[in-house]
């Protein structure tokens, strides 16, 4: 899966989706049939403070499910719950080993999981955003560049010591495009030699916040992906992106459909190499393909799929397929 830039100038560029926490394979396959080009990668995201129940099911059947589909997993997990008092970070939780038995734990289950699949492969994307301030182990929480790096590398060697093996996982460090915080998130990278890829995540709300407005894509991503192209030759993922229709109070389909085509030139220009599409309406209307619902003012294109009806936005289609 991982490429350097030099090898992937002229290949495919890998696309994904994340398809909602409902009716996910099913949306997948739905996903998969409306496009024109394969389907190459599944974003999920699991929390480490997730019922035991929830995670048997998730690692023994859901990514069992993509892979058998013929899909690879980028897995987000999410170091929920490791804060064991209120003052505790879960970033310092790992690095003073109060969890070492939990993060032995999802190792094991990780390398069971892989060791089943013949084929099985998975990204592995841990304690994404770190540049921001909406996550526990963010620097908007008080963790620094020393803390992260030292939980990231403890992370990687916990797995190795654990027997997963290494060439079936890429590593993924993920930063946002926002981050509220004013750091240098690079002083966060553990190094080439603990990463695969480097992620940026980056939305264009447009108005559907108080606090937002519309962004083009050129507004959302450029300084991010020329930044981070100026640092590592590391190949380089857009593994969370969507954009909203709301803008100056209502719904323009046409301006998000323009949005969709642009982004896909932009991550060309800047040899991004796996985009992934937030594909679930949470805080504003992100899907490009979704069931029939009763919201016809955002309706761009209505469409049957394993017999069922979906509206869609036609223009990622033609721009996935043009630029993927």
């Amino acid at each position: 899966m991982t490429k350097s830039k030099d090898q992937s100038e002229h290949s495919d560029v890998l696309l994904g989706v994340f398809p909602g926490e409902s009716e996910r394979l099913q949306r997948i396959r739905a996903f998969q049939a409306w496009l024109t080009r394969p389907l190459d990668v599944v974003t999920t995201f699991i929390r480490t403070d997730a019922p035991a129940s929830y995670r048997q099911e998730f690692l023994k059947r859901y990514l069992p499910a993509i892979v058998d589909a013929g899909f690879v997993p980028l897995l987000t997990w999410e170091p929920f719950g490791f804060e064991t008092s209120s003052y505790a970070s879960p970033v310092r939780s790992i690095n003073e080993g109060r969890v070492d038995d939990e993060i032995h734990q999802w190792a094991k289950l990780l390398r069971e999981w892989l060791c089943r699949s013949s084929n099985g492969k998975v990204i592995f994307r841990p304690a994404h955003e770190m540049n921001g301030t909406w996550y526990p182990w963010s620097a908007g929480h008080g963790t620094t560049p020393e803390e992260y790096t030292r939980m990231w590398r403890r992370l990687f060697e916990a797995f190795s010591n654990a027997g997963v093996p290494r060439e079936r996982v890429d590593w993924m460090w993920c930063i946002n495009v926002t981050t509220g915080t004013r750091v240098d998130p690079f002083e966060y990278f553990p190094g080439e030699q603990y990463v695969d890829w480097i992620g940026v995540d980056g939305y264009n709300f447009g108005d559907s916040q108080s606090w937002s407005s519309w962004q083009s894509p050129e507004a959302v991503f450029e300084q991010t992906l020329a930044a981070v192209n100026a640092e590592t030759n590391l190949p380089l993922a857009i593994p969370e992106t969507g954009c909203s229709s709301a803008y100056n109070g209502g719904r323009r389909p046409t301006l998000k459909s323009q949005w969709l085509v642009d982004a896909f030139e932009l991550f060309e220009k800047h040899g991004v190499e796996l985009v992934g599409w937030f594909n679930m309406a949470k805080e504003t209307d992100w899907p490009v393909l979704e069931p029939v619902s009763s919201d016809t003012a955002i309706i761009r294109q209505r469409t049957e799929l394993n017999g069922r009806q979906y509206d869609c936005y036609p223009r990622f289609k033609q721009a996935s397929s043009r630029h993927c």
